[in-house]
């Protein structure tokens, strides 16, 4: 008992000095945060707080009848039946700029489809413009609570210059629930970027080209497209043979129609983006018929100007259409990218002829890629 005591005199103070390290800790992250996460760091304290009355009003708990060891061994004791336990799912909450970012637990009978049903209770509850709920691992959910709507929030990006880490990997934005948004590019021969004028085009490619532009393994040409008949233009071998021989074409136009860009060309491109329409008939080329299905997404619901610079596309491994939130590139960022990268043009035959020489093999005729 002495030693017990003798331990116990420096428990006090020790555990005093880590609640203090944890406050001030806690303050000095307070208020170096900018304004938007201050109040989410607010909303995560109330979502902590509230969580145990609010999961067992909204259908998130279990009652478990099988009474624990602790209370099978006091009511043989007492010679009392044990009450059953309300069992509820545990969570780790995360605040951003945006809301909150939840990681639940679930519990037999409470599964990703009883989150889900849950998700406009904890949207009310938490003060969120909207909520999503996605799997996040083997008995595992992320609960996504957005206060402020991330696609009528400007956000702008400035290129660093450096080369990407990864040349398949495209990052575009982020999406309405300020999620990072990157698709893979992959064995892609091509995308398709649609939308009326000033609605972004301009601005999210310019972003593609000064991230990808710095890398020497990548090699940038611009073709002015506007033709007559398919037969005129030059794309059509870029697209169609674009993935065997290592190029990736990008078709810019106001509307993807067939008038625009023939179908056999446009329907090869498996990524197409989408900003803001005038007319379904549009969505419907850029995107596909399947649009028709999802009217919250469609792109003709863009044209405020709120949203420009926000665009539509069909997700990888997602069900439906995603809006994305695309940053603003300046045309001052994109010139100096250009300029500090110029030295890196080279002919694509005089690399392939150099890489073959190299391996002591010869090289074959290269598709042109100009008329």
């Amino acid at each position: 008992m002495e030693a017990v005591t003798g331990y116990a005199s420096y428990a006090l103070p020790i555990a005093t000095a880590l609640v203090g390290v944890w406050l001030l800790w806690t303050v000095l992250r307070y208020v170096r945060a900018d304004r938007g996460t201050r109040v989410s760091m607010r909303q995560a304290v109330r979502v902590r707080w509230g969580w145990v009355r609010l999961a067992r009003m909204a259908g998130l708990t279990v009652t478990d009848k099988t009474p624990g060891l602790l209370a099978q061994i006091t009511a043989q004791k007492d010679g009392a039946t044990p009450a059953p336990r309300v069992l509820t799912p545990r969570i780790k909450v995360a605040p951003d700029q945006f809301g909150v970012i939840v990681r639940a637990r679930t519990l037999p009978q409470v599964g990703l489809e009883e989150y889900q049903k849950s998700a406009r209770f904890l949207a009310d509850a938490w003060r969120c413009t909207r909520v999503s709920v996605l799997p996040d691992g083997p008995g595992r959910v992320v609960i996504r609570g957005v206060r402020s709507d991330p696609l009528t929030t400007p956000t702008a990006h400035r290129p660093t210059g450096l080369p990407p880490v990864d040349l398949t990997r495209w990052e575009l934005g982020i999406d309405e629930y300020a999620a990072r948004v990157c698709v893979s590019l992959a064995n892609v021969p091509g995308v398709t970027v649609a939308g009326v004028p000033g609605a972004g085009k301009t601005s999210g490619v310019n972003r593609f080209v000064c991230d990808f532009a710095p890398s020497p393994s990548v090699q940038i040409v611009t073709a002015d497209g506007k033709v007559s008949r398919a037969s005129e233009g030059d794309y059509a071998d870029l697209v169609k043979k674009g993935r065997s021989v290592g190029i990736l074409v990008i078709l810019i136009s106001q509307k993807t129609t067939g008038d625009a860009i023939p179908t056999f060309i446009r329907d090869v491109c498996p990524i197409g983006l989408s900003f803001a329409q005038k007319t379904v008939e549009a969505a419907v080329a850029a995107l596909g018929d399947d649009i028709r299905n999802w009217p919250d997404a469609s792109p003709v619901t863009l044209q405020d100007p709120a949203y420009v610079g926000v665009a539509v596309m069909a997700m990888q491994g997602r069900p439906g259409y995603t809006r994305i939130r695309t940053p603003y590139v300046s045309d001052a960022d994109a010139a100096r990218v250009a300029e500090d990268t110029s030295h890196l043009t080279a002919d694509p035959d005089l690399c392939l002829d150099a890489l073959l020489r190299s391996t002591g093999r010869t090289a074959t005729p290269a598709p042109s890629l100009t008329k």
